[in-house]
């Protein structure tokens, strides 16, 4: 029978702030299988980027305690590089061009100098005590314009007429940031480059008639790479499900066939609108709806437990935020699951037995 512990493992959260005294209590008795440090957003009364991530040895410190205090959990952060996702901006030593810029310069043939930055990017980033980081991102927008959400601010390599070349960078990005000791989730699988900036996929959940083969091949080429794992797309595809990708079982079959792959896929953030969570017009607000200040608190945080419950059915490991009442939010989640596991768990089993030698092969 699993314990209420295992089922921790296979949750990746954050905290809200460095002294993690919200945390500390139920991670001490239920440690998380990671922590993501989402770093340069604002939560209700905390600055996240001035208290948390503003210097190197702060960083440092604050992964140390956190490997000591919750039995060494993976260590990550949600990192692109460019105008929008610039984590640890602040502290490393060299600009992150986004991935628009790195691409532009790898297909002039600057490949080198890529690979070059690369390769000291991660050094800079494994030396803070990171683990992984979310990333790169493998969705191609059509054509490479404002228009659509994932090249609106760069955060796409190429469109999908670039799906060789943008399969060769992620190659290269994913090969180099693992020899230095980080692990790669590429995103967002199995792409969402073709929802427009009118369909936001921060803030409702878009519609999509196909898969795009093009992506597909850009995160077999991850995958091949050796990706520690790939993040969901919280898209609705018609070809493949009525629901979207983080909570549908069959579409993840069907996605894991094409592209011969048997490893760990991790939910996009459950605290997204796009999850179906109530009173919001945008990606930001996300962070409020799950406070005690919002009328619909409580029928959000129950939908944030039972979307929870459907993206680990489906074969994930979750992801979500402490952006509300820890007690209710990550401590329900563990309950809720534990409550409605049968007596036969063995696909769960097999989800931590992966789990464990991936963190082995991590750590």
């Amino acid at each position: 029978m699993l314990e209420k512990k295992d089922i921790s493992k296979l949750i990746f959260t954050d905290i809200r702030t460095p002294k993690f005294s919200d945390e500390k209590e139920i991670f001490s008795e239920f440690p998380p299988g990671g922590i993501i440090l989402f770093h340069g957003y604002q939560y209700p009364g905390i600055n996240i980027v001035e208290e948390q991530l503003d210097s190197k040895q702060n960083i440092k410190s604050l992964i140390y305690k956190l490997k000591k205090e919750f039995d060494n959990p993976l260590i990550g952060v949600d990192f692109e590089g460019g105008k929008s996702v610039k984590r640890l901006q602040s502290v490393l030593s060299v600009d992150s061009p986004s991935a628009r810029e790195l691409f532009l310069e790898y297909i002039k043939g600057k490949q080198k100098d890529v690979c070059s930055y690369l390769k000291k990017t991660a050094i800079e980033i494994k030396s803070l005590g990171f683990d992984f980081i979310n990333g790169p991102v493998c969705d191609l927008p059509p054509t490479y314009s404002n228009c659509y959400t994932i090249s609106a601010l760069d955060r796409a390599f190429g469109s999908t007429d670039d799906y060789l070349d943008v399969s060769n960078i992620i190659k290269d990005y994913i090969e180099i940031f693992t020899s230095q000791g980080i692990s790669c989730i590429a995103k967002h699988f199995p792409g969402y480059g073709a929802v427009k900036c009118s369909s936001d996929a921060h803030s409702h959940s878009p519609t999509l008639d196909a898969v795009s083969e093009q992506e597909l091949l850009v995160f077999k080429s991850a995958v091949q790479a050796g990706a520690l794992g790939l993040m969901t797309s919280h898209v609705l595809f018609k070809n493949l499900s009525d629901d979207i990708v983080t909570f549908s079982k069959n579409a993840v079959l069907k996605l894991r066939e094409k592209i011969s792959y048997n490893g760990l896929i991790f939910t996009d953030d459950l605290t997204l609108m796009t999850t179906g969570l109530l009173n919001g017009s945008n990606y930001y607000s996300s962070k409020q709806i799950l406070d005690n200040t919002n009328k619909h608190t409580d029928e959000n945080i129950s939908r944030l437990i039972d979307n929870a419950w459907k993206s680990l059915n489906a074969g994930h490991i979750i992801i979500a935020r402490q952006v509300g009442d820890t007690k209710r939010i990550y401590l329900g989640i563990i309950n809720n699951i534990y409550e409605k596991l049968s007596s036969d768990s063995s696909k769960i089993k097999q989800l931590l037995n992966v789990y464990d030698k991936v963190k082995l092969k991590s750590s």
